[in-house]
């Protein structure tokens, strides 16, 4: 028997090749229509998740029951969306990796405690930050309301692997509304809080002080009628001037001093550059009646009208 020529064993090798690859099917994009997508997902999920039960609730929204018992929902708006923008390969990705992320059985829930409750201090831009990540499902939103300027007044739950922002439907498992919540909240980080003058740095005899303790020291602020905070207050002539640059340090000033506001004012900036989570520049004032936001443009606190403070 003749032996085999080199170039005919080469090219039979190419032409199978060739015919393997007409044989096997390319990647097909996605359909593009909403209910074609759920479909199409909900087949993907099926062969990664042979024991659980899976229900298409409407278009682009799936339920999935896991082996464990537990019940989750899948809401597929997002990767239907980036998939009508860029190329089946990307798609393809993008729906593979949510794939995995939902197979996962999640971990049985747990019951709010309430004592977990705690009220922070966020500005505005970070608490709208944040809602973009939770997202505007029924319950997602987060529990916050309006201090003072750009500061807001956040619920967290304080829980033993992670602190999370208090959404409306845990407001619905604790039977609690809006400011019942920020009630217990603010009871509970008082409670946890050191004293003041046990984390105060410079004497109330100085100009500055500062209060530097874990990540709610700036949540201070909230406990507006706190004996600590009114003690120092009244130590400086009522003229008491606060800020909260970053989550764990809360800023004190004696208003009364005509350099007060500058030398805060650059305090503040020098705190904000090294704060591992900054907050907010604004400046408030201490008053019976709540906390005052200083503008940026005055450069002395006036005097209380009955002339009880004056300049040291």
């Amino acid at each position: 028997m003749p032996p085999s020529h080199p170039f005919r064993a080469v090219l039979a090798g190419t032409v199978l090749a060739f015919l393997t690859l007409l044989s096997t099917p390319a990647s097909a994009a996605p359909p593009p229509g909403a209910e074609g997508f759920t479909d199409y997902f909900l087949t993907k999920l099926s062969g990664t998740m042979p024991t659980a039960m899976l229900k298409i609730l409407g278009p682009l929204t799936i339920e999935i029951r896991y082996g464990n018992g537990a019940i989750g929902t899948t809401h597929l708006n997002r990767v239907w969306q980036f998939c009508a923008a860029n190329a089946p390969p990307d798609c393809e990705q993008a729906v593979d990796r949510l794939v995995g992320q939902v197979s996962v059985e999640p971990q049985p829930h747990r019951m709010l405690d309430p004592s977990t409750v705690r009220v922070a201090v966020r500005t505005l831009e970070m608490v709208r930050n944040s809602q973009r990540v939770a997202g505007t499902e029924i319950g997602a939103k987060i529990v916050a309301a309006p201090p003072a300027g750009d500061l807001q007044i956040v619920c967290m739950l304080d829980q033993p692997t992670t602190i999370r922002y208090m959404l409306e439907a845990d407001l619905a498992e604790l039977g609690l509304t809006k400011d019942e919540a920020i009630a217990l909240g603010t009871k509970n980080l008082a409670a946890n809080l050191k004293p003041l003058f046990e984390v105060l740095m410079n004497t109330p005899g100085e100009a500055t002080a500062d209060a530097t303790g874990d990540d709610y020291e700036s949540g201070r602020v909230v406990l507006h009628d706190d004996p600590d905070l009114v003690r120092l207050s009244h130590d400086w002539g009522d003229r008491l001037i606060v800020a909260v640059p970053g989550t764990h340090t809360m800023l004190f000033a004696d208003g009364r001093r005509i350099n007060a506001l500058p030398a805060m004012r650059a305090a503040v900036r020098e705190e904000m550059t090294q704060a591992e989570r900054p907050i907010s520049a604004t400046l408030l004032l201490w008053t019976k009646t709540g906390w005052e936001v200083i503008p940026p443009q005055r450069v002395t606190i006036p005097p209380l009208q009955n002339g009880a403070s004056t300049e040291r």
